[in-house]
């Protein structure tokens, strides 16, 4: 059993409707699941709040690790995935060791981001219609990119990628009624890898 956090993406009213949506199932599977919800935010809160929101998640894993003494699996959403890495970039900081693994469904990050050291493990869950993430890559200063379209493309072996293109087709097409049970069964797979 893993212990998940999903972390959903920006402009995000109901993270039930995405990433939020697969707890249920992947509980039923025999994962504990928490969720970090952070609210709607627009592009411009997500440029400006990102750090914070960071730290907040951080806050959240630390208090989970606290309570139960087990490795923590982020797996997050777009800019979920942005919240993540950053996180991680946070505890190593900290020399905190709070999780070593992460899964990104749809990552808006730039497609060679570079794994913070603590992280031994990053599975990349992508599609080719995900077209979303190819107008983040041209946001200037910022940390996202089209790895949701492309997969991880740098030489960091660290990473896993997996094409979802002959399913999927779309940035949130994963949590469609069609699709959600193919998602938490890849979710679910890559949890139980070592």
């Amino acid at each position: 059993m893993s212990i998940v956090v999903l972390v959903h993406g920006f402009n995000v009213d109901d993270p039930e409707r995405t990433v939020g949506g697969l707890a249920t199932d992947l509980r039923y599977r025999g994962h504990e699941v928490h969720k970090f919800c952070y609210g709607h935010a627009g592009l411009l809160d997500v440029r400006v709040a990102n750090p914070n929101l960071a730290h907040a998640l951080l806050s959240q894993l630390r208090s989970i690790k606290r309570l139960t003494g087990k490795e923590i699996i982020p797996v997050g959403h777009s800019n979920g995935c942005a919240l993540i890495h950053k996180a991680a970039e946070l505890q190593q900081d900290a020399a905190e060791f709070l999780f070593t693994r992460c899964i990104y469904i749809s990552p808006a990050l730039d497609r060679k981001a570079e794994l913070p050291g603590l992280i031994s493990r990053c599975d990349v869950m992508f599609n080719n219609g995900d077209s979303a993430v190819s107008v983040s890559a041209w946001i200037p200063f910022h940390p996202w990119g089209d790895m949701g379209k492309k997969g991880y493309r740098g030489v960091d072996t660290r990473y896993n990628n997996y094409d979802c293109s002959d399913v999927v087709n779309g940035h949130s097409d994963w949590f469609k009624p069609d699709k959600r049970g193919f998602t938490v069964g890849k979710v679910d797979e890559l949890l139980v890898l070592d």
